[in-house]
């Protein structure tokens, strides 16, 4: 094992000294890695708020800004459409790092696109139809910027709540406004479908019963969750096996997250009803899902995850009894695929805001605590914030999700299985291909460990993707890759399911091997100068090395394909043969 560097030895002790005293570590490790700034604006209108109140936002910002991995940290301004007071844009709050009130975002000294990686919209105004026009929404002009930062790679998250709270806001802005229901009790302007009802049999009311009797209105601010069924995607592990997985946002460090927050009258995620469409905003037509760049199946937005109304009870404050149904809790949408950025909605912002997770101020017992109130709502309660950190994750755009990854694979490259395993006669282009494999192997797993087995397989199909030189081949490893469609061109896809008898998945672990032996040449010994240029130089260290690994790959995998061509070849030969002996 290579001797360790004075600044490794300093950061150990200093880290050991920590412990000690029982502080977590992670404001240390940030001031000395710097990893990547994800830059996150917040907007909410009506009666939403940033403030530590029942209808706050606080908890989800402090989660985000405490509770995510050491690769990444996230900046968070929160802006307000109304002119709200210094209590209720955050004042007070050191997580928030900006704050705009009266917020629009056509204002180009409030928003600038290239200020931020994501919005999230948090929506509770209302938007009906007056003599043909819809008020409180959006304007042109603001969708059209809006739209512009969603095709130059921004994420965006968007929801509301029951019947049209949040229309005003989220039902226009296209792509988000297929991907969930806002309109009540007319149909919105393109047709779009109703959202559930806030009174009567027909809402969407996912209460569990709480600790007394029946079912409370407020059994929301419980420790008692709602369970989700997350959609499962799978992916080939070997010639003849596959495994499931849930959405990246779904994928926590202790396997699927099954849980939300519980609420009365929550609205619904849905599937694209017109795919096709088109939009024009301000004098700039969008096309609202592009296709696929590079080939391939068009991305199109689907849900991840469904709730559950437990039918035949009725709830205190509520009027009818329950109808059993099942419905979309989070849709989301792989922009990255077309070239745009990704979007995420959600059925209510009641999964997120102060009330729904610790607590109902004016209650008492455990609906004063929330999820902090047990044991058992605490365990439950890193589920939940696991899936608000991964939202926060999986919409940066790509750029910042290669940092991401080159900041994991630098601290993976420092782990104690790598440092053990690591052979200094062993060096970039000299490697002989077990080399590589054996290295991205343990590689793969250090990185399972600390980012979640979802994070390591998008890493490295991601880093395989970018230097691949027949990308269609590695589809069949992508467990979220998007499905043919009715459009597509089927004799494409056939072919491919015909190369998915073999099994290409070492190639991953071979690709990781070159960028941990790279980064081990290259960014090593760990010094400050170092630190200081890696967010330039990582990505191109990190790809060569994947380039020259792959590039001891690619006989391997030549013989295999060809191997397969030749045995179609024959079978089509026979089959022939059988149908002229006919």
């Amino acid at each position: 094992m290579d001797r360790l560097v004075p600044l490794e030895l300093k950061i150990r002790k200093r880290l050991e000294t920590i412990d000690r005293f029982k502080v977590n570590p992670t404001w240390f490790e940030q001031l000395l890695w710097r990893p990547c700034t994800v830059r996150i604006l917040m907007v909410a209108d009506s009666f939403l708020y940033f403030s530590d109140e029942s209808f706050g936002l606080s908890d989800l910002i402090s989660i985000l800004k405490h509770e995510h991995p050491n690769y990444v940290r996230f900046e968070i301004t929160a802006a307000h459409r109304d002119s709200v007071s210094n209590l209720e844009i955050g004042e007070g709050n050191g997580d928030i790092s900006n704050r705009i009130k009266s917020f629009r975002f056509d204002n180009p000294s409030q928003f600038d696109p290239d200020d931020y990686d994501q919005v999230w919209l948090f929506a509770a105004r209302r938007s009906r139809e007056v003599n043909g026009e819809w008020s409180g929404r959006l304007t042109d002009s603001e969708l059209r910027v809006l739209m512009q930062f969603m095709d130059g790679h921004g994420g965006v998250f968007a929801t509301g709540d029951h019947e049209d709270l949040g229309a005003a806001m989220g039902g226009f802005l296209p792509r988000v406004r297929q991907m969930r229901r806002w309109f009540y009790p007319d149909p919105g302007p393109n047709g779009e479908g109703l959202a559930p009802p806030f009174e009567g049999p027909g809402r969407f009311d996912t209460n569990r019963a709480g600790h007394d009797a029946g079912y409370q209105f407020n059994d929301q601010s419980d420790d008692i969750p709602q369970p989700i069924i997350p959609k499962n995607y799978w992916a080939r592990i070997g010639a003849f096996l596959s495994a499931t997985y849930p959405h990246p946002v779904l994928c926590g460090p202790r396997g699927a997250i099954r849980v939300l927050p519980d609420h009365a009258h929550e609205s619904q995620c849905t599937v694209a009803a017109n795919p096709n469409a088109t939009e024009t905003l301000d004098g700039m037509t969008f096309t609202e899902f592009p296709n696929a760049t590079g080939g391939g199946p068009r991305p199109l937005p689907e849900v991840i995850a469904t709730s559950t109304v437990i039918g035949g009870h009725t709830t205190s404050g509520k009027s009818g009894s329950t109808v059993s149904r099942s419905f979309g809790a989070i849709g989301a949408y792989d922009g990255h695929r077309a070239g745009v950025g990704r979007v995420l909605t959600d059925a209510t912002w009641h999964h997120f805001i102060n009330i729904n997770l610790t607590g109902d101020d004016g209650a008492s017992g455990d609906k004063a605590l929330g999820f902090l109130a047990t044991p058992a709502g605490q365990d439950v309660y890193e589920d939940i914030k696991a899936y608000f950190v991964n939202i926060a994750l999986w919409l940066s755009p790509p750029e910042k999700q290669r940092c991401m990854r080159n900041w994991g694979l630098y601290f993976v490259v420092q782990s104690d299985r790598l440092m053990e395993v690591f052979d200094p006669a062993i060096h970039l282009g000299s490697a002989r291909l077990v080399d590589y494999l054996v290295l991205g192997r343990h590689a793969r797993d250090s990185i399972g460990r600390f980012a979640g087995q979802c994070q390591r397989l998008r890493w490295t199909w991601d880093l395989v993707l970018e230097e691949w030189p027949v990308p269609p081949f590695i589809d069949m490893g992508d467990p979220w890759r998007p499905q043919p469609g009715e459009d597509d061109d089927q004799t494409f896809f056939d072919d491919l399911e015909a190369r998915d008898l073999l099994d290409l998945n070492w190639v991953g672990d071979v690709a990781l091997g070159g960028a941990i032996l790279a980064l081990r040449e290259k960014g090593f010994p760990l010094d400050q100068k170092t630190l200081d240029r890696f967010d330039d130089v990582g990505d191109e260290i990190v790809r060569k090395g994947c380039r020259v690994a792959m590039g001891e790959a690619m006989p391997f995998i030549e013989r295999g394909l060809e191997a397969m061509s030749a045995a179609a070849r024959n079978e089509f030969r026979q089959d022939c043969g059988s149908k002229k002996k006919k």
